[in-house]
């Protein structure tokens, strides 16, 4: 390894200590009862070092975001490479989307919430553009996935796919927030736990983009998948 190599390879280790430093904060205290002095002080840099290599807490917050859209995009790739069939794809993508909560929970979060609109400005900050990009990208495997399902058959044909896709990433995120916050309830109420509650959720929206002459349990059956 040269001197140049190792160089960057020490800003890099330097960068990511100062960003697993703000995300506990942000998990802790939240974004906007953090400041870089908090930031500076946990990361054990000087309030300097920490600004030499960060413009503003809000760049952490969007590298931090950055990493996150990352790793949803290869949970969602694993996902929809879980099977060669339509119904395991179906089910691997919610259930890996399940699986991104469950395992980062305040990545989730971040992703969901996070706002584009600076790229509306003319200059917009490079990390907003790559947040965007990886957007995209992962849209691109769910836009891919439908037009499969489509040339197999299974979906209708009047299925508008980039509207279908934000309808189902919106709904999927909703459902599973709200058996995060209403679980309990749906356990009393209902008489089935959450998980049970989700799977009769990725049911339905599925049986809204089915084409209406295909039995879900007898295409199931057919296939050999276990019942969801």
């Amino acid at each position: 390894m040269n001197r140049e190599n190792r160089k960057q390879n020490i800003a890099a280790l330097h960068r990511q200590n100062i960003l697993s430093a703000a995300e506990r904060l942000f998990i802790e205290k939240g974004y906007n009862n953090t400041t870089m002095d908090d930031i500076s002080h946990a990361a054990e840099y000087s309030k300097r070092t920490v600004y030499s290599y960060f413009e503003s807490k809000y760049e952490i917050h969007c590298r931090i975001v950055l990493q996150g859209i990352t790793l949803l995009k290869e949970y969602i790739e694993q996902g929809a490479n879980a099977s060669d069939e339509f119904l395991g794809q179906y089910y691997g993508i919610c259930t890996k989307l399940l699986q991104f909560y469950s395992d980062h929970p305040f990545y989730f979060d971040a992703v969901i919430q996070f706002q584009t609109s600076p790229l509306k400005e003319e200059h917009p900050p490079q990390v907003v553009i790559d947040i965007y990009n990886k957007g995209e990208e992962t849209n691109a495997l769910l836009e891919q996935a439908f037009k499969n399902w489509q040339r197999q058959g299974v979906l209708r044909p009047d299925i508008r796919i980039k509207e279908a896709i934000f309808v189902y990433w919106s709904s999927l995120t909703a459902l599973i927030h709200l058996v995060q916050q209403k679980e309990i309830y749906i356990e009393k109420a209902m008489g089935i736990t959450g998980e049970n509650f989700l799977n009769y959720s990725f049911n339905l929206l599925l049986g809204a983009i089915l084409k209406t002459d295909i039995n879900l349990d007898e295409y199931s059956k057919r296939q050999g998948l276990a019942e969801h």
